[in-house]
């Protein structure tokens, strides 16, 4: 009687653990073993909560040890190193399959195959890998959840090999067979078998292939495949020129009238479709299916292909109230055809500056940020005229012409455009900006004279504090560009701001040769202004030690270490 009780409080017992376990399971799987979005070798839960405690342990240990393998391996762990982790995996794992042999689940006997042939993949010993695998389908074939990953793998360690010819003959019967075909890996051997096609110019074969992994079955179960698939299809159809099979794609799901949602699409699918151009069809498109001397006129004839498809959503954007940006962004993929072909446009899109539906605020923004393109693609004559437009057909405030003037001749002095930097000048009509203008374009030209009378301007003003200001940039521009220390250390004893202009000081005397006096402005520094202190006296000794002076130099260190609060 004790031991019936005994043994029903242990089913019970054994029954509430198995539900808790079930939910930690659950719990604790990945997120997208969880969302069923991506292949996984983890046991899925279902199989694991009907586990007795002993074949729990012994799973247990066997995942352990190929976990830490698996994750040495993440951290770029070298080969050698890598192989007698998996090795130890494998071994725990034929351990564990000899222990159970005769009493486990024919899931839990072929999952322990699986994961013996993942861990001998692991450990680069692929052909015992495709012996474990191949055992798996000989006598656990009904078990297709972890079946089909054999399969899959037996493909992968082929390829691995280097022997593709076999890998893909694999990956062809995995997909083709009913069964085996609508397993998550099945998505990633069609993308392989794609991928193959592809490289063998048949892009016919290679969209065919993609379009299958494009379902809501592989879409719910292999989400990166089917992303994967989809973006390669797309962009097969774009390069090949199938614009309206693209279109289909790219207006699935957007209502006809809803001219917001499809002119982002069309929007964002030109700037996708040029970055592909440059970063990836090169070698992808381009190297495989031409020769080398053919290349670049294919790319052109492409790029005049996208712009004449973008041309045609005009209507689109102006219903979508975006006639602005179409026409910048067709004027880019143009110029990137032909820059003559772009340079046509620039008039009309001056004309659709002045119309815009916007303040004069608005345009100037609009115009300014067009006049940075036309300046990226060395269109420097159009940005001027794009600016000039503004500066001249807009009713915008003066202080506004002038920041637009003063970023425009900042920009053109990058270029070493003086004279056009200079041609903005007339508006900035305040006095002072213009001051200040001239004297950062003719600093930047080298024209130090001319630079040199700007700040004297400013330094004459009546207001103090530009007065003030035009005195520091003056001392400066005497220290570090015309090197007349006598004037600069003049004007930093006129403003006489410590201890900042002291720190000005001692490098103009030090320059200048008058050691003396630097050791002087120094030792004052250390003397007066604690916080300087120990950088002064660390300068000094410095100095000290350049002049070859160095038991003073020691006696600064010294000090300096002497002061802990320093």
């Amino acid at each position: 009687m004790a031991n019936g009780v005994h043994d029903r409080r242990r089913c019970a017992g054994t029954g509430i653990l198995r539900g808790l376990l079930a939910l930690a399971v659950a719990v604790a799987a990945p997120r997208a073993l969880r969302a069923q979005e991506n292949w996984s070798w983890v046991l899925p839960g279902k199989i694991y909560q009907n586990l007795d405690f002993s074949e729990r342990a012994g799973i247990d240990r066997a995942l352990a040890v190929f976990r830490r393998a698996e994750e040495a391996e993440k951290r770029n762990t070298p080969v050698n190193d890598l192989i007698p982790l998996y090795r130890g995996a494998a071994a725990e794992w034929r351990k564990f399959q000899l222990q159970y042999e005769q009493t486990a689940s024919p899931a839990i006997a072929a999952y322990s195959l699986f994961m013996q042939g993942l861990s001998l993949q692991g450990a680069r010993d692929r052909h015992a890998a495709i012996k474990a695998y191949t055992e798996l389908l000989d006598y656990f074939l009904d078990e297709r959840w972890i079946s089909s990953a054999a399969l899959y793998h037996i493909g992968l360690a082929h390829l691995q090999n280097g022997d593709e010819r076999q890998g893909l003959k694999v990956y062809a019967t995995l997909v083709e067979d009913p069964e085996h075909a609508k397993h998550p890996l099945a998505a990633r051997a069609l993308n392989r078998l794609a991928a193959a096609r592809w490289r063998e110019k048949k892009s016919g074969e290679a969209g065919d292939y993609w379009r299958r992994v494009m379902t809501a079955h592989f879409k719910a179960v292999a989400r990166n495949d089917y992303n994967e698939s989809r973006d390669l299809y797309v962009q097969s159809l774009a390069v090949t020129g199938q614009w309206r099979a693209y279109e289909e794609l790219l207006f699935e799901g957007i209502h006809p009238e809803a001219v917001q949602k499809r002119a982002d699409a069309v929007q964002g699918a030109v700037e996708w479709l040029r970055n592909r151009m440059y970063h990836f069809w090169p070698g992808w498109y381009y190297a495989v299916y031409f020769a080398e001397k053919e290349r670049e006129a294919k790319r052109a004839a492409w790029r005049k292909e996208l712009a004449t498809w973008f041309d045609s959503y005009q209507v689109l954007f102006a219903e979508a109230d975006r006639v602005w940006n179409h026409a910048v962004l067709a004027f880019r993929v143009w110029h990137e055809y032909r820059a003559e072909e772009g340079a046509k446009r620039v008039p009309a899109i001056n004309k659709l500056l002045l119309g815009l539906k916007t303040d004069d605020a608005g345009k100037a923004k609009y115009g300014w940020e067009f006049a940075i393109i036309l300046w990226e693609c060395n269109m420097v004559d159009e940005a001027r005229a794009t600016i000039n437009t503004l500066l001249r057909g807009l009713k915008i405030d003066d202080a506004h012409k002038a920041r637009i003037a003063r970023d425009f001749a900042m920009t053109l002095c990058t270029r070493q455009l003086f004279g056009e930097a200079r041609a903005m000048l007339p508006f900035v009509k305040n006095a002072v900006d213009n001051l200040w203008l001239t004297f950062e374009i003719e600093n930047r030209a080298n024209q130090l004279p001319a630079a040199q009378l700007a700040l004297e301007g400013l330094v004459a003003s009546q207001d103090p504090a530009v007065s003030l200001a035009g005195k520091k940039r003056l001392a400066w521009f005497h220290k570090d560009r015309t090197r007349n220390y006598e004037k600069a250390v003049a004007l930093y004893l006129d403003i006489a701001q410590p201890p900042g202009t002291l720190w000005d000081l001692q490098e103009c005397y030090r320059r200048w040769g008058k050691k003396r006096e630097a050791y002087t402005v120094l030792t004052e520094l250390a003397s007066i202004f604690p916080a300087e202190a120990a950088r002064a006296v660390w300068v000094q000794g410095q100095y000290r030690e350049q002049d070859g002076e160095k038991d003073k130099a020691i006696a600064c260190y010294r000090r300096l270490l002497s002061q802990p609060e320093w």
